[in-house]
């Protein structure tokens, strides 16, 4: 059964490695996939995370002025 998720997509396969490194640790529960094609066919990575921690997640991009293209909440 498909739950929404938040999806974090960016401009470049270097930002979402970017965005990997920097989270290590403060990890909410999210991970780097590529970005599935139910979704997009243009290649790419983007991060997912359980919607509980979308609050979390946004404040850490936002503190740490990391670069993405944008949030979406999706059905995965």
């Amino acid at each position: 059964m498909k739950s929404k998720c938040a999806f974090v997509f960016f401009k470049s396969t270097m930002d979402a490695i970017n965005f990997e490194s920097s989270i290590g640790t403060d990890c909410f529960g999210g991970r780097l996939i590529p970005v599935p094609s139910s979704i997009s066919s243009d290649c790419g990575m983007c991060w997912i995370e359980p919607i509980e921690h979308i609050d979390s997640l946004k404040n850490f991009i936002r503190i740490n002025n990391m670069e993405y293209d944008s949030i979406e909440i999706l059905d995965y």
